[in-house]
């Protein structure tokens, strides 16, 4: 403890005797500190750039140092870059393609339906034919006779048809041949329909086409009485009579 004291004194002594000399010595280095400091870094200050405010584009900007406070820039508008003139763009060109042939589809055509120029009178079988000029015994008149028409096996009241499309040109009743119907076709033929209902479907003056129904068979021939029933057809050309049957064979 003794000894403790003892070195304080002594240094206190010491730094009595001394002290103005330590305090000159460090404040000799504290200046040659700062003076190496200033001059090797005060250059590198100077150029440490300060923050500066954001300029807008459209707004004028001044040139620090021009040496004219009062001339401005003029805003400097953003350029778009354009493509140059001679630059083509590059496409691909695409592969050639195979070409395959178009098959050819057979559509339908619409033709127009014609219709028959020529039907038979009756659905029934044809019994008797047209004779000409050849005698044919006839049962009815039990003699032998030309057979001017043709003869198609009926039922009462069954459909009989124009054989071609004409004007009614007459409607009658006639005593071997019953009620009858005629027509009036081109080409100078006249149709007649022996054997009828009382009753026809048409009237002298009408126009009717090919199939179109005249009236009912069942009325009776008295000249034919002794054949089962049937209607008897008639047919002249310019006044002369032919086959019923030879229409079918100019279609």
């Amino acid at each position: 403890m003794k000894q403790n004291q003892s070195f304080f004194r002594r240094a206190a002594e010491f730094a009595q005797d001394r002290g103005f000399y330590i305090i000159l010595a460090l404040c000799a280095v504290a200046i040659g500190i700062s003076g190496y400091v200033l001059f090797f870094t005060g250059n590198s200050q100077d150029e440490i750039p300060q923050p500066q405010a954001a300029v807008s584009s459209n707004e004028p900007v001044e040139l620090p140092g021009s040496g004219e406070e009062d001339e401005t820039l003029p805003s400097v508008q953003p350029q778009t870059s354009e493509p140059e003139p001679d630059a083509q763009p590059q496409t691909s060109e695409p592969e050639p393609v195979e070409e395959k042939p178009v098959q050819q589809v057979n559509k339908p055509v619409n033709v127009p339906v014609q219709e028959p120029e020529y039907v038979l009178p009756a659905k029934g079988e044809l019994i008797r034919g047209f004779s000409g000029q050849t005698l044919v015994y006839d049962e009815t008149m039990a003699d032998w006779r030309v057979h001017g028409g043709a003869d198609f096996a009926c039922e009462q009241g069954a459909q009989i048809f124009a054989m071609a499309g004409g004007e009614v040109s007459a409607v009658y009743t006639d005593e071997m041949w019953g009620h009858c119907v005629s027509i009036s076709h081109e080409g100078g033929l006249v149709s007649t329909y022996c054997g009828l209902m009382e009753r026809a479907a048409v009237e002298q003056g009408d126009t009717v086409s090919a199939g179109d129904v005249i009236g009912g068979a069942g009325g009776g021939i008295a000249c034919e009485s002794a054949m089962p029933m049937h209607v008897h057809i008639i047919l002249t050309r310019d006044g002369e009579s032919i086959d019923p049957m030879s229409l079918f064979e100019e279609q």
